[in-house]
């Protein structure tokens, strides 16, 4: 399945989100990658997760936007993301909304949620399974684009009771996305009680 998901944004909203990372030292056509992907495990996934459709626009601001802390420090840009986002008002998002979007960014590497954690513990169960779910996928979309090189061209997601598979293609080498999978799968698969693998082709 080519990799080339329907956006969830309106064009001003993209044209916003795309003014603001342009502002800034990032990588901006890395984020509009892992965009497609975290695109693409939703809709695929869907049948797993169950989270309301409204959610996919919330998690593709986030994809488009979770390495924003770069412009301020790469060590801990996952936290900067967060803070920076928390700034933001994004066209058409509540404040709530906007929360969720900053979680999601600030879980994208390193550490999972903790109830020890400011922001995430504010949450209602509700919302922190919704985190849970969405920064699961978004973590493994950001592993799918490990080298920041775009090279992921096709994406396929087989379910059963027990795995999910992640069949990939391109017709460049995916060796550092196969290893981006390794490297971002535990959360995933403690989430969705799936192990998860990746193969080559589709």
């Amino acid at each position: 399945m080519a990799l080339a998901p329907i956006s969830s944004l309106t064009d001003a909203q993209r044209q916003q989100i795309a003014l603001w990372v342009q502002s800034m030292p990032v990588d901006a056509e890395h984020m509009r990658q892992v965009a497609r992907i975290a695109l693409a495990l939703f809709d695929q996934l869907h049948g797993l997760h169950g989270e309301p459709l409204r959610y996919r626009a919330v998690l593709e601001v986030a994809a488009l936007t979770h390495d924003v802390g770069f412009s301020i420090n790469e060590k801990s840009h996952h936290k900067h993301s967060r803070d920076l986002i928390l700034k933001r008002n994004f066209s058409g998002f509540s404040q709530y909304e906007t929360q969720v979007i900053a979680c999601l960014a600030r879980y994208h590497r390193k550490t999972e949620p903790d109830l020890g954690h400011a922001l995430f513990c504010d949450f209602d169960a509700t919302s922190r399974q919704t985190i849970h779910h969405l920064g699961a996928l978004l973590r493994l979309a950001d592993g799918l684009d490990r080298a920041h090189n775009n090279t992921l061209e096709g994406l396929a997601c087989d379910i059963t009771d027990k795995e999910v598979v992640l069949r990939l293609s391109s017709k460049r080498n995916l060796v550092s996305e196969m290893a981006g999978v390794e490297l971002k799968k535990s959360w995933f698969e403690r989430v969705y009680h799936r192990t998860l693998r990746a193969k080559v082709g589709l």
